[in-house]
């Protein structure tokens, strides 16, 4: 009785104790909710070192992190907020949890020196700190699916699941979540429930095709085409997923779309259809929004399906590029003769000659100048790349003549500084004005510092609307606004060889200005030198980009280009990225007729086998065996994998061609062992043409294995019926076969 009596006591004491925690809890939960929020990370820390009085375990989630990378892009506000980060996490009871995409986690290195984050060893992407959310191992994708159709009330069956794991985890051992993701939706529009059903009707890549086609098809059947040519443009030949801005895919659709800058409305419906679909992704960034597919392996069925249908419509592209250089090489031929006949001809000739030539130069400068207006333009709306390439051309143009005036030549060297150091806070407000000879007009605010050229041809003004201007003295004509600096210019100066301005602001910060036209090409060549490598076309056009080992890193880009075209019967495209590719890296030893043929041969013997399936199916079994046997004599290393043979083992069974495509099932098992649904269709295959023991043997091993009570009896009914010497596979029952 007396240690009962103690044990009440001590729960008493306990739960006194408790009370008493509790109350403490409630009265710090009162007080922080009675405390005025603020956005003050003192305040904020205050709180939370509050919450570690009364035990509180605080955890401070952070999801779609990489938009803070964006959204606010002073460097100095975001220092401020990694060292709040730090001292959350000095902080005992602190978690910090910071979601983001993997192609974002450098951005993070930022904070990695400050000293708030010794407390992580000033690691902050190590493998104690960083938690990777990958793919799905082939038990827990069974798991989530089974999981997931019980609360959706969409029963699949536990061999349409096992099989359906087996195919998404075919390439890579594990599940790709947005992959599940897909293909489990279309499952659903399709109501496919049984694995007969999806043996049927297709595989995992069909279901993927038929998603895309579908979310295409949402957008409209007036909006089809330009919806199939936006998603084409989210991809590249790398088969990879670029970032594009709304503006860029705009720009990107004029050359293939006729009306889209009449109907704005169409490209913003289509996005807003894909993102909600979850195909595409929107990325609120500053200073525009993004948009990228969701994921890398969708690029490649994109390209697949799309290609065909540009092939086209790049085909007509290209012809008006060679009718423009048809008609370019006419007049070059024409001044050529006039300037030649000029020698002997009379008076007036010689007067044609040199308006030929003046028209010429004409035509020159307003190339020049219409690149420059161009790659401001691109500058303005913050399109870097492009903005940047179109400088460079008109800087490569530039440096081929020498009679160009210097206003051009400032303007063209000042815009390419600009493209080759971009500011992110420049403003993109202009204003068009008439400017008298003599007052140079243009700043908004006070002029407080102004330099001349050692030319004495150009005029600098720093102003306290936070911008430099370049002044052409004769005419008195705006040359470039230069803008970077977030605070007043006080104070401009050219260096002794005019090719750098230094400028001087209260932002804390002295601004060097590059005008070297040579060392701004050379720094915009290095700036492209990835994008040039993965895009030869473009490098071809850049001469001034040109170099000996960025030449061969671009040629094997071509070949890789060239592979694909001739895979796709484009042997002609082909044998010309062979022969460019061969010029720029003298290393590659081959034929270039040659080579395009061997992988043109590929990629017959490619579409052969699919064509073979589809034969199959369709109850042409002797069609679709030669197609397989003629793929396999153009290309004896074609690959055919399980899925293949299996599909003419099945149908060619069940349209009781038995014997002519054994072969077919053996190579099926061969190829997938332990796999019982291959070895169950090669048991059709063997009770049809005699081998009864052999199709007992494969069909117990079906039933050894599935967890599908329907199929399971079925099954079993078959051996009975074979064990009593009985044919189970009536015209009926294969019928019913072919229907399921």
């Amino acid at each position: 009785m007396e240690r009962v009596s103690k044990t009440r006591e001590r729960v008493l004491n306990t739960r006194e104790r408790v009370s008493n925690t509790r109350r403490r809890v409630s009265n710090t939960r009162e007080r922080v909710s009675k405390t005025q929020m603020t956005h003050s990370p003192t305040v904020l820390l205050e709180q939370l070192r509050l919450c570690e009085t009364y035990n509180l375990r605080p955890v401070l989630i952070f999801d779609q992190f990489e938009e803070f990378f964006f959204v606010d892009t002073e460097p100095e506000q975001k220092r401020q907020f990694f060292e709040f980060l730090g001292e959350c996490l000095n902080i005992l009871p602190v978690k910090v949890i910071v979601s983001l995409r993997v192609d974002y986690l450098h951005y993070l290195l930022q904070c990695n020196r400050l000293p708030s984050m010794a407390i992580i060893n000033n690691d902050i992407l190590g493998k104690n700190v960083l938690y990777e959310l990958g793919n799905f191992s082939p038990t827990d994708a069974k798991s989530i699916i089974q999981q997931l159709t019980e609360r959706s009330h969409f029963h699949l069956e536990p061999a349409l699941i096992e099989e359906l794991v087996q195919d998404l985890a075919r390439e890579l051992g594990e599940v790709r979540p947005i992959e599940l993701q897909v293909v489990g939706a279309q499952l659903q529009t399709e109501n496919i429930t049984t694995l007969a059903k999806y043996r049927e009707c297709c595989t995992k890549e069909e279901l993927v095709k038929r998603y895309l086609d579908e979310v295409v098809q949402d957008c409209g059947e007036e909006n089809q085409q330009t919806a199939e040519f936006v998603l084409y443009l989210l991809t590249d030949e790398k088969g990879t997923r670029p970032l594009k801005t709304r503006a860029e895919l705009d720009r990107d659709l004029q050359g293939l779309v006729a009306d889209v800058s009449k109907e704005a409305s169409k490209l913003d419906l289509i996005l807003e259809i894909f993102v909600e679909s979850g195909l595409v992704v929107l990325l609120k960034e500053n200073p525009a929004n993004r948009y990228q597919l969701v994921h890398d392996y969708l690029a490649e069925f994109i390209r697949q399906q799309q290609e065909p249908k540009l092939t086209q419509v790049m085909a007509e592209l290209e012809r008006e590029k060679e009718q423009r250089k048809l008609s370019e090489r006419k007049l070059n031929r024409f001044l050529r003769v006039a300037l030649a006949g000029s020698v002997a001809a009379v008076f007036g000739f010689a007067i044609l000659a040199q308006q030929a030539e003046k028209q010429r130069k004409q035509a020159e400068i307003s190339e020049i100048k219409a690149l420059i207006n161009s790659s401001e333009t691109f500058s303005n709306s913050e399109q870097t790349l492009d903005a940047l390439i179109d400088g460079l051309t008109a800087a490569g143009k530039l440096k081929k003549i020498d009679w160009a005036k210097a206003d051009t030549r400032m303007r063209t060297v000042a815009t390419l500084q600009q493209a080759v150091y971009i500011h992110p806070k420049e403003n993109k407000a202009k204003e068009n004005k008439v400017i008298e000879v003599n007052t140079l007009e243009g700043h908004s605010s006070y002029v407080w510092s102004v330099a001349f050229s050692p030319d004495g041809k150009t005029i600098a003004s720093g102003s306290w609307d936070n911008s430099i201007k370049l002044w052409d003295v004769a005419t008195g004509k705006e040359l470039k606004t230069l803008k970077g600096h977030s605070s007043e210019v006080q104070s401009v100066a050219f260096s002794p060889d005019g090719k750098t301005i230094a400028s001087g602001s209260r932002d804390k910060t002295v601004i060097l200005w590059n005008l070297d036209f040579n060392e701004l090409m050379s720094d915009g060549c290095h700036l492209l030198n990835h994008y040039l490598v993965a895009h030869p076309e473009t490098l071809a056009e850049l001469e001034e980009c040109q170099t000996p080992s960025l030449l061969v890193q671009a040629a094997s880009v071509l070949v890789i280009q060239g592979e694909k075209l001739a895979r796709n019967d484009n042997v002609k495209d082909a044998v010309a990225k062979f022969s460019k590719a061969q010029k720029w890296d003298s290393r590659l030893k081959f034929d270039p007729k040659a080579k395009a043929q061997e992988f043109a041969i590929k990629g017959e013997a490619k579409r052969l086998v699919a064509e073979g399936g589809t034969l199959a199916k369709e109850g042409k079994v002797t069609e679709a065996i030669a197609a397989y046997t003629q793929a396999q004599k153009l290309d004896p290393k074609v690959e055919i994998d399980t899925s293949s043979w299996e599909s003419l083992c099945w149908y060619g069974s069940l349209h009781r061609h038995a014997a002519d495509v054994m072969f077919a099932c053996e190579k099926a098992v061969q190829l997938a062992p332990n796999n019982v649904s291959t070895r169950a269709r090669r048991g059709l295959a063997r009770a049809l043409t005699g081998n009864t023991q052999g199709a007992i043997e494969d069909f117990e091993a079906y039933i050894a294995q599935t967890d599908d009570k329907k199929w399971k009896s079925r099954f079993q009914g078959w051996v009975k019926d074979l064990r009593a010497l009985k044919n189970p596979f009536t015209d009926a029952e294969l019928k019913k076969l072919l229907q399921q």
